[in-house]
């Protein structure tokens, strides 16, 4: 992996810095199931797997007074490809090896345009912020049993985010925060290109959907923060409207390649959801230097 960063300060004028960041990660790694105790041991199953990401940033920052302005454009692309080798031990297929395209050489690569402006009116701090965002996707190794459940592999979307809030210091202890905001985001690698993979947080083997909406929330959070020399209690409650949720379903019809696995599940959208809960936090100053915090967060969502 590397990051290097360049920074510039200016004197005199309303651009006071612009910093620019180049960075990447490449990572080989092998999993496989030869260390789990299995009985019967059905089979042994591999998969080496290479993924990548790297990209840039650069940011401008800009001040008009007790205003200012952050402005800038980054970029990013990440890609995985891996070979599943499943040798069987016992069963019909007893001798028999066989390979599966678990990623497909996927590839993902999402450039912006974000902002985010600053402007404080006597107890009060307005934040506005953007980002404009176009994600491509798609793959180079489209096995025949995923073409089969998906026709199109190619996919560009624009996502346009937008939030507002403000801070207002109602005395030296207290401050109010109320919070509105619109995030989308595209599908993420594995939900679009998973192929016939458990990489879930359960058995079952999950496979893509190239052509899933990009997944929308509704949000606003009202925040109160209360401090004084040895204390600082936050407590932050939200509630938000989902559209295009990213979830996934069982297929019936639609055989695992694993003897183990209890089957396959999609990624679908949901169409409409909603969550709303609260976070807590509180941070105490102890004597000789110490400091206990304390966090307690609930959230209820319906589909």
């Amino acid at each position: 992996m590397f990051n290097l960063r360049h920074d510039i300060r200016f004197d005199k004028s309303h651009l006071n810095s612009w910093n620019s960041t180049l960075f990447g990660s490449y990572v080989n790694h092998l999993m496989d199931n030869l260390l789990k105790p299995l009985d019967p041991r059905m089979l042994n199953a591999s998969t080496s797997a290479t993924t990548y990401n790297y990209g840039g940033r650069t940011e401008g920052f800009w001040t008009f007074g007790n205003n200012s302005l952050f402005s800038g454009l980054d970029f990013r692309r990440e890609g995985a490809e891996g070979i599943r080798t499943r040798e069987y031990l016992m069963g019909p297929n007893a001798g028999n090896t066989f390979y599966d395209n678990a990623w497909q050489d996927g590839h993902i690569a999402k450039g912006s345009l974000f902002a985010e402006f600053h402007l404080k009116k006597g107890q009060t701090q307005y934040v506005l912020s953007t980002r404009l965002e176009l994600n491509q996707a798609n793959i180079n190794e489209a096995t025949s049993e995923f073409k089969e459940i998906n026709q199109d592999n190619q996919v560009t979307q624009i996502n346009p985010n937008l939030s507002a809030g403000a801070t207002h210091k109602i005395n030296e202890k207290l401050n109010f925060g109320l919070w509105l905001g619109r995030a989308q985001r595209s599908a993420s690698l594995t939900e679009r290109y998973i192929n016939f993979f458990p990489v879930g947080q359960d058995p079952y083997e999950l496979v893509g959907n190239p052509q899933l909406k990009p997944e929308v929330n509704n949000q606003f959070d009202i925040i109160l923060d209360w401090k004084n020399k040895f204390t600082k209690l936050e407590v932050d409650v939200f509630a938000g409207y989902l559209q295009n949720f990213i979830s996934s379903f069982i297929e019936p019809n639609t055989d695992p390649r694993l003897p183990n696995s209890p089957g396959v599940r999609q990624f679908t959208n949901i169409d409409n959801a909603i969550k709303t809960g609260f976070e807590i936090n509180w941070t105490q100053q102890l004597i000789l230097g110490l400091q206990q915090q304390i966090g307690l967060a609930y959230t209820y969502a319906q589909d």
